[in-house]
């Protein structure tokens, strides 16, 4: 009798999994997506990143990051809670003392309101905090919070126009206490290219109306689906101007866990 319980429970589960949607990551781009985990899933995302900073005020660095890692819960049907840190950072400084530290850690939010309607986007909003767990190298020092205003279009079927309008407010470390505020506008263009393959082109960057730098970015990259809960990335961008990072690379994976 118990056997036979236990097979129709499974069974079950596996029939709910087998019928899930395939996984939407917020990973790789800057940008975020509108996707909601399914309620009862965990999503862990993470990877690698390179980037090189050049003639800056800094020295010449570059620096690894790993592993970037995104915990997203699913909640309810319209939410879910989020987890975030980029871990363990190392900067090689040209001609300076090399640094490696932890980072800042973040806990939020994500809310789903609409679907698309006609011309109406897909409308999801973003509520982060980060905490000042991070080494001295690389926190904020501070309690800083960000946001953002998520939209999606969908342009037929192997298309669809992402947008962000981000704002945050950092602290700006341990040697200065004050606080600035930024717009961090994305734009994305997605485009399926197999049933398990896609990629897309993006243009992201940091607005400071109070006087500090701009930064302007275009990135790209690619995505593979392995199953419905798990996907590959790779992707790789340049700065548009000097207050930018010259370029990056990276990689990473994202793999959703049923709970039921």
């Amino acid at each position: 009798m118990f056997r036979d319980v236990a097979l129709v429970l499974l069974a079950c589960f596996l029939c709910e999994v087998g019928h899930a949607e395939p996984l939407a990551a917020d990973r790789p781009g800057e940008g975020e997506t509108t996707s909601i985990v399914p309620r009862g899933a965990f999503q862990l995302e993470g990877g690698f990143k390179f980037e090189r900073q050049t003639g800056g005020d800094d020295p010449d660095t570059d620096t690894t990051t790993v592993p970037e890692l995104l915990l997203r819960v699913g909640i309810h049907p319209i939410a879910e809670q989020r987890l975030s840190a980029d871990g363990f950072v190392h900067e090689d400084r040209a001609g300076a003392s090399n640094r490696s530290s932890g980072s800042d850690l973040e806990l939020g939010t994500k809310l789903r309101f609409f679907d698309q309607d006609g011309l109406r986007p897909t409308t999801a909003l973003l509520a982060m905090l980060s905490f000042p767990t991070g080494g001295r190298a690389v926190t904020s020092d501070g309690f800083d919070p960000r946001g953002s205003l998520l939209l999606n279009w969908g342009l037929g079927e192997r298309l669809g126009l992402d947008a962000n309008l981000g704002f945050a407010g950092p602290t700006q470390g341990p040697d200065d206490s004050s606080r600035v505020f930024e717009l961090q506008p994305t734009l994305s263009l997605e485009a399926s290219v197999t049933q398990r393959s896609s990629a897309f082109f993006e243009y992201y960057s940091t607005l400071r109306p109070s006087g500090g730098k701009d930064e302007h970015s275009i990135d790209s990259g690619v995505t593979y689906l392995l199953s419905d809960d798990v996907q590959l990335d790779l992707s790789a961008g340049v700065g548009l101007n000097r207050a930018a990072p010259d370029f990056f690379i990276g990689a990473g994976v994202a793999w959703r866990l049923p709970t039921r």
